[in-house]
């Protein structure tokens, strides 16, 4: 037992290091700044974690960073409470939207109770709204968490009185 509430308090601590000292995207691009925040939980964590997101995808700043922050949430919720081993995240572009996938294969949450919605998850679904996408949680006790996030990409085109690159 004893051994068990040390686990649980060594998660707990890993993850509240992870939101005072993040990696932030910094002008790197959000690819870039997502494996960045990976390396540095797998130093501290026993976790695997895999990575993949297709090459065309070009995001204007603020999504990248609401993006950034909606997997940096989702990765120390899995860290904190869902006692996985592997989480898997996926971003792919499909025509007009970028899809975002996070899954882990822990222990999973009961979704009906809306009273215990952490504020993890809220923040997560502010985000998201936000920037015009959407949020779904997939999860059941005993069968991990899955996160999909659906973002309409923005077409460069139509937002001719923002190209002169000045307002950032």
């Amino acid at each position: 037992m004893i051994e068990e509430m040390s686990a649980v308090a060594q998660s707990e601590m890993r993850a509240l290091l992870l939101h005072l000292r993040p990696v932030y995207l910094e002008g790197k691009a959000l690819e870039q700044g997502l494996r960045d925040l990976i390396k540095e939980l797998q130093i501290k964590v026993p976790m695997e974690i895999t990575f993949e997101m297709d090459d065309n995808i070009h995001l204007v700043k603020g999504i990248e960073n609401h993006l950034f922050r909606i997997v940096q949430e989702a990765m120390s919720n899995t860290l904190r409470h869902a006692k996985a081993e592997r989480m898997d995240i996926r971003i792919h572009r499909r025509q007009n939207t970028v899809r975002v996938m996070l899954r882990d294969d822990g222990i999973g949450f009961e979704m009906d109770d809306k009273k215990q919605i952490s504020y993890g998850l809220s923040t997560m679904q502010e985000r998201v709204t936000e920037i015009g996408g959407s949020l779904q949680f997939i999860t059941a006790p005993g069968k991990g968490t899955r996160i999909e996030i659906t973002v309409p990409v923005v077409n460069e085109e139509r937002k001719r009185g923002d190209g002169d690159g000045s307002a950032d």
